[in-house]
C-alpha cells in the first residue's frame, strides 16, 4: 500500500467512525477486505473506540462524547 493509497484508507476509515452508520461500516470493509464485527453491539463499541482513540479527523466533542460512552458503558478505552 502507498502512501497515498494508506491516506485515502485513514480517510475513509475516519469519515465511517464520524458517521457512525453500519452501511458505510460495511462497505469499508467490503472495500478493504476487513472482517466486520460479528454484531450491532460490537460495531457500537468499535466506533466508539475508534472515535475516542484517533486524534486525527475526529471532532474533540465526539471523542469526548464516546470516551464517556466506553466508560458510562464498562469498557476501557484502549
Amino acid at each position: 500500500m502507498t502512501n497515498r493509497e494508506f491516506e485515502q484508507w485513514l480517510d475513509e476509515r475516519d469519515k465511517v467512525a464520524i458517521s457512525g452508520k453500519y452501511e458505510d461500516y460495511e462497505k469499508f470493509c467490503l472495500k478493504y477486505h476487513i472482517p466486520q464485527a460479528p454484531n450491532n453491539e460490537v460495531f457500537e463499541i468499535m466506533i466508539h473506540k475508534i472515535r475516542a482513540n484517533i486524534t486525527r479527523g475526529i471532532p474533540e466533542k465526539m471523542q469526548e462524547e464516546s470516551k464517556k460512552w466506553l466508560l458510562d458503558n464498562g469498557y476501557k478505552l484502549f
